[in-house]
């Protein structure tokens, strides 16, 4: 019970704090945030405030629900091509489909209200929406902050947000595109990243993945054995 009271005094004060929300700004024409209309955000059912420590807090959740590379992929280069390019920059390396309310808080993983190609150059990038996204799950998680209140930081205008829990990040270039190297997952028990042609567990039956080489994969039974394959 003082567990509780605690989280819930922490809780009001983020929202003291000015987090705001989605009704809290305008046409979403700032770089790095999407348009409101086509991606106000979405939330997954299978999470709630009761069953974070069974979800979204147990390590590797978010490998769990996950949409495959060729879903996400297919669904950015259509975004692209429909208005959601900046600066005539059509080039699906130059963006992540990212999820604007993060897997790591509840996130829908698959509804397009939830997915837009976010940029990986200029100040407020994808790298920059990461960091918040980690605070955000580390404040959930750690009780000191609601899942809806964490939810809200995204829905709003999560630039606002960055400043009031981070500050502000270091500008970066906005002629260059440098993208991360692909995350791969899943990954051995042992943390590496799998190859295409290599053996799969039996925890990874039919499931799709990145190689260490960024190539899309899924674990599918070749002859008599379970194997990555690239997709």
């Amino acid at each position: 019970m003082k567990w509780r009271t605690g989280f819930l005094a922490i809780s009001g004060c983020g929202l003291a704090l000015g987090l705001v929300t989605s009704s809290a700004f305008g046409a979403g024409t700032q770089f790095g945030l999407p348009n409101p209309t086509r991606t106000p955000g979405s939330t997954s059912s299978a999470v709630t405030q009761g069953n974070i420590n069974s979800t979204i807090c147990v390590s590797g959740y978010t490998k769990t629900v996950r949409p495959p590379v060729r879903y996400t992929n297919k669904l950015k280069v259509q975004q692209l091509a429909s208005g959601y390019a900046i600066d005539g920059r059509t080039s699906a390396k130059s963006y992540e489909e990212d999820h604007l309310i993060p897997l790591e808080v509840g996130g829908n993983p698959r509804k397009h209200a939830n997915l837009w190609p976010e940029p990986w150059w200029g100040q407020w990038n994808a790298t920059a929406k990461d960091r918040l996204e980690n605070k955000a799950h580390s404040l959930v998680c750690g009780g000191k902050l609601s899942l809806a209140d964490a939810q809200a930081l995204f829905t709003g205008n999560w630039k606002a947000s960055y400043k009031k829990l981070i500050g502000t990040p270091n500008p970066t270039t906005t002629t260059t595109v440098h993208p991360p190297p692909p995350t791969c997952y899943p990954k051995t028990s042992g943390g590496n990243c799998y190859s295409v042609g290599q053996y799969c567990p039996a925890a990874d039956h039919g499931v799709s993945g990145v190689s260490k080489n960024g190539t899309p994969m899924i674990c599918r039974l070749v002859g008599s054995s379970w194997r990555w394959t690239a997709t």
